[in-house]
């Protein structure tokens, strides 16, 4: 009787912790990986996907503190496996640089590092081909501003610079068409306006502007084109917003033309500044940066590409 008792209590602990496994641990990915230092897993470094309101992206072991902040939103990979965003340490001297976060086999994304992108802590920006490996950089390192490396399974090879004739200085943000095309900011001495350049036998094109449609007397920074160059992002402080600074987003025409430029409504763009935009590749997620309440600095939020979905002309 004693042993058909204790052979049922091991039986049922048993059946008890396979019970709890499934029920439990299974559905915390983070809690079946003691071993995982950073404490993220899964998809989006583990973070619950958004709706429509933004909410904050960064991990709480990622936000940003009074010596380091996020200045631009986390561009992530291809398969989703890497994510690169612009850090900006605050120091003597203060500088910027590129962090990264990869995601291992077991699922456990890394701890941040500094990109081994070849160059120095001058790094501003970076943005990936849509579909490809391939990762333009915006560095003031020499030889800039523009830079180009590839992401293989050895690691990334190193940064050369990319030739492209620049009448004015190029913004820290850029942002590439499935074709290459590249967009980004220029500034002068009056003024910040969006341009591109297209690829051309290999070469990158003078830019030319986006044209009065787009640019105004006010400032337009920060652009981000969708892969196939049927809407553009982009952040203004033109008169008519809500705060210091809000998101635009300009749909591209039947007739090829860029279309008048929408505010992304309050349900983005709040009294604080709104910046620095990017969509996942997959198209369901918008990330942006944004300072708002709670935050010590500049954190990244991220909402459902919906809001943008909502705007597009029925004729688009």
């Amino acid at each position: 009787m004693f042993r058909c008792r204790r052979t049922c209590l091991v039986s049922c602990t048993l059946l008890l912790l396979i019970f709890l496994f499934h029920t439990g641990l299974a559905d915390n990915p983070q809690a079946t990986q003691p071993d995982c230092a950073s404490g993220l897993t899964g998809e989006y470094l583990g973070q619950s996907t958004p709706g429509l309101d933004p909410v904050r992206f960064a991990p709480l072991s990622l936000r940003a503190t009074s010596t380091e902040w996020w200045v631009s939103a986390p561009v992530f990979s291809a398969a989703g496996d890497l994510a690169i965003w612009t850090r900006y340490h605050v120091g003597n001297p203060d500088y910027k640089d590129l962090a990264f976060v990869e995601r291992q086999a077991s699922g456990c994304w890394t701890q941040p590092e500094a990109l081994p992108s070849g160059g120095n802590p001058h790094d501003a920006h970076a943005a990936f081909q849509p579909g490809t490996d391939t990762l333009f950089i915006i560095s003031d390192r020499p030889g800039g501003p523009l830079f180009r490396a590839e992401r293989t399974r050895d690691g990334w090879t190193e940064s050369v610079p990319v030739p492209i004739s620049l009448p004015f200085k190029m913004g820290h943000q850029i942002t590439i068409a499935r074709n290459g095309t590249l967009y980004f900011r220029m500034t002068n001495d009056e003024n910040m306006d969006l341009y591109r350049s297209v690829l051309l036998d290999g070469q990158y094109v003078a830019p030319e502007s986006l044209g009065p449609t787009i640019n105004t007397a006010d400032y337009e920074y920060g652009p981000y084109v969708s892969p196939a160059e049927d809407f553009i992002l982009f952040a203004s402080n033109r008169p008519g917003g809500y705060g210091k600074t809000d998101l635009y987003v300009s749909f591209r025409t039947p007739g090829g033309n860029w279309d008048h430029p929408v505010n992304l409504g309050s349900s983005i763009n709040t009294v604080y500044p709104e910046t620095l935009p990017f969509i996942t590749l997959d198209g369901e997620y918008l990330f942006f940066i944004s300072r708002r309440s709670g935050d010590t600095m500049y954190n990244p939020y991220w909402v459902s590409t919906e809001v943008i979905e909502r705007l597009r002309p029925s004729d688009g």
